[in-house]
């Protein structure tokens, strides 16, 4: 025997109250992914402002130890010109006392050679020395 109105009413009202809670249950499934594909959204915005103000800070000790270190090679290459300009003075200097130490001996032994061409002895050769 085929169901009697009343029987599929029933049955119709069943599927329609079964396909409304599937229905409620994907929409509250779709608002709790939403909802947490949003908190992730937030997380990781967070995590970027957190990771550009950390590279911000990273950047201005960088550049502060850049501009130190910049300071430094200038500091240094300005004593090096410096020490470089002293020791080349200096070395002029002992040239200039080589020289005239050079100068000395020939007037000892220009000295000694007239010294002993003139008949003198070796005691007056010291006394003209010193």
């Amino acid at each position: 025997m085929p169901p009697t109105r009343e029987e599929l009413d029933l049955q119709l009202l069943k599927f329609l109250r079964e396909q409304e809670t599937r229905e409620r249950r994907i929409e509250e499934r779709r608002q709790r992914e939403e909802e947490g594909v949003k908190t992730a959204i937030g997380n990781v915005a967070a995590q970027v402002q957190i990771l550009g103000t950390k590279l911000d800070s990273n950047h201005a000790i960088v550049s502060e130890r850049l501009a130190g270190l910049a300071s430094r090679v200038e500091s240094l290459e300005k004593d090096a010109e410096d020490t470089g300009v002293h020791n080349l003075e200096r070395l002029k200097e002992e040239r200039d006392a080589a020289i005239e130490g050079k100068r000395d001996a020939w007037k000892i032994a220009a000295a000694a050679v007239l010294s002993l061409v003139s008949g003198g002895g070796v005691v007056e050769l010291l006394h003209r020395i010193h």
